[in-house]
């Protein structure tokens, strides 16, 4: 067999794994119907893994809007500071979407100093996921070593599932089978 026909042929098998994998409606994948809500602020990196897990399953998607201040990035930096000293944390945007009609949950955030994003504590303060299984995904440049603690504390009655780290997004050429190997890996 000459190296074309090989090529061909394995191309061929990951587009039709994929496709049985992660048809239309995620059911493939033994999620049911998925809801993504997640926070972004800077850089978007929140932002393009979630589009990414969206793709994959069908999932509808909620981008959390808190009503803080739209400061620079040295006065924000000090604000998200005093707030996780005070913990006293945003308000937010409702999310405009039952919980209750979803059978699978992934929460995303960005890490702030090694913890969940504040706009993300107050989802989880505000939300009972009534037994639901949850995930989170956080994407860092530094020290992530709070996210999964943190999460699990606050995701109040969720199942909690294994969640992940996604580095340096931006500057990832690899990020989407990152992001497809994990998401292949979930289950309720």
């Amino acid at each position: 067999m000459n190296k074309k026909m090989v090529l061909s042929i394995t191309i061929c098998m990951l587009l039709f794994t994929g496709t049985v994998v992660f048809g239309q409606n995620a059911q493939s994948n033994n999620l049911g119907k998925v809801l993504i809500l997640y926070y972004t602020w800077s850089n978007a990196n929140t932002d393009k893994v979630a589009n990414i897990i969206q793709g994959l399953v069908n999932a509808d998607i909620v981008k959390i809007e808190p009503t803080f201040p739209d400061l620079e990035y040295g006065p924000m930096i000090q604000w998200i500071e005093d707030q996780q000293k005070k913990q006293d944390y945003p308000e937010i945007k409702p999310i405009g979407v039952d919980i209750a009609s979803y059978d699978f949950i992934i929460v995303g955030t960005p890490t702030w100093y090694t913890t969940l994003a504040t706009p993300i504590v107050t989802l989880l303060q505000q939300t009972d996921f009534k037994g639901k299984p949850v995930t989170v995904f956080a994407t860092h440049k530094g020290d992530p070593r709070r996210i999964f603690d943190d999460f699990a504390a606050l995701a109040r009655n969720a199942r909690i599932v294994r969640g992940e780290l996604f580095a340096n997004v931006a500057n990832d050429s690899q990020i989407e089978g990152k992001v497809t190997r994990w998401v292949r890996g979930l289950r309720k």
